[in-house]
């Protein structure tokens, strides 16, 4: 008879929902703050956990206001602890991923492409190199002089001749 008595108990706490695990941080679109507007989804294995639409230019909720004032993503179902969260900025594949943890409130910070790699800067010729163009310039500019010289004074004694 107990054993029958905890039976609804045990539906009770089994159907309570877990907490939600909240996410706030920067949202970044190639580059650049993501536009009021902007939709972020959450997925785990493919089925949709969360989203919510930004209210500020490439903020998504804060934490001083612990995500009361301004939209936090709020990612929930029955899901298992340590579960792999994929995040989407419009459809695309934020490289960030993070496990759920409920309860948490998580900063992550959301990019859809790596940052653009700085310049690679074109060498500037040393004193010395641009010494070594420069007397090899000079060379072959006698160089042909001569050339021109022989060639003249070939002419002229093969005409004399």
């Amino acid at each position: 008879m107990g054993f029958l008595a905890t039976l609804p108990l045990l539906d009770v706490v089994h159907s309570q929902p877990q907490l939600p695990h909240a996410f706030y941080g920067t949202v970044t679109i190639g580059g650049a703050p993501a536009p009021a507007g902007t939709v972020v989804t959450a997925t785990v294995d493919g089925v949709e956990v969360g989203r919510v639409e930004l209210a500020r230019p490439g903020i998504m909720g804060d934490l001083e206001s612990q995500c009361s004032q301004f939209l936090c993503l709020l990612v929930q179902s029955a899901i298992s602890g340590g579960n792999t969260i994929r995040f989407f900025l419009n459809g695309v594949e934020a490289l960030q991923t993070a496990p759920f943890d409920s309860g948490e409130l998580t900063e992550l910070n959301l990019t859809d492409t790596l940052p653009e790699p700085a310049p690679t800067p074109t060498p500037i010729p040393s004193v010395t190199q641009l010494g070594l163009i420069a007397m090899a310039a000079l060379i072959a500019a006698l160089f042909q002089r001569q050339v021109r010289q022989t060639m003249v004074l070939g002419t002229e004694s093969n005409l004399t001749g």
